[in-house]
């Protein structure tokens, strides 16, 4: 097992947008699209005058200066102000290692939170608003900085159970990267945590959301595609890269979750750069 230095290492930090901003009554859920309430990023809140509301969870949060709160992604919430309403606010993704999977949409955690420096995390918002649109590497680097110190409190309210689940589904998400064109079934993977198979398929699915095979698979043809782009690889030679040891199961399974056979996916990402795998869809957001 790693340690866990060197598992935040492995997390992926984006940052969609934040900013300081004065709201009134306009804000207000049934004044939004319907696609801005249930959003695939975290939203962050610091009040710093006046009174919001956002209720999520089964349970109604009072937005107040002195706290920070998190709504995780894909969670349908209600928010509205009944007057005035100062915050910074924040739109973000922690992804574990190198998959689309956001942390705090698989693990709980509290989602309001006291501060006990708030004068701190303000100066730690105020650059974050400054930098953020910077496209040089100090910046971008100084960004991801900012957010892991702003997201630590959410990290720490993570029970010791909770943090020992992440673990174990780091360290299968690791082996499955380090071991993509290898054979890999339950019972080895199983193994490579010391974990009773049924318990960790149960486990991961009941977390993830996807049984661990099926994960398995779409991590396999993720990879796939993206070998597609070199043309000095025939199919048959990205399949086994891929961990496919047929090139008729690795047909049959591509087909299946993209809608397209790889040969004509892969005249499809020549032909247009930016597509991009989700499972059983096309879009241009990166899987």
């Amino acid at each position: 097992m790693r340690k866990s230095s060197e598992f935040s290492e492995e997390l992926s930090l984006s940052i969609t947008e934040v900013r300081f901003q004065t709201l009134g009554r306009e804000w207000n859920t049934n004044n939004f699209q319907h696609e801005s309430c249930i959003i695939p990023y975290n939203r962050l809140y610091m009040p710093i005058e006046g009174h919001g509301v956002a209720v999520h969870h089964e349970r109604e949060y009072n937005l107040t200066p002195g706290k920070i709160y998190l709504i995780p992604p894909f969670t349908p919430v209600h928010l509205s102000c009944d007057g005035r309403l100062v915050k910074y606010w924040l739109h973000f993704n922690v992804y574990i290692f190198k998959s689309n999977i956001d942390i705090f949409s698989v693990f709980d955690t509290e989602y309001e939170i006291m501060l006990e420096n708030s004068g701190f995390f303000k100066e730690l918002f105020e650059r974050l608003c400054k930098i953020h649109l910077r496209n040089d590497t100090v910046s971008l680097f100084e960004s991801r900085c900012l957010l892991g110190e702003i997201i630590i409190p959410f990290l720490e309210k993570m029970n010791k159970t909770q943090s020992s689940l992440l673990f174990t589904i780091y360290e299968i998400l690791n082996y499955i990267e380090r071991n993509i064109e290898k054979p890999l079934s339950l019972k080895k993977l199983a193994e490579i945590v010391g974990l009773n198979p049924t318990y960790l398929s149960n486990m991961f699915a009941e977390r993830m959301g996807v049984s661990l095979m099926r994960y398995c698979i779409q991590r396999r043809i993720s990879h796939a595609i993206g070998l597609f782009k070199n043309n000095k690889l025939r199919l048959g030679e990205i399949a086994q890269k891929s961990g496919f040891e047929k090139a008729e199961t690795f047909t049959k399974l591509f087909k299946r979750h993209t809608g397209l056979t790889p040969g004509n996916y892969r005249k499809k990402i020549l032909a247009e750069p930016d597509i991009a795998f989700t499972d059983g869809h096309h879009n241009s957001s990166s899987f």
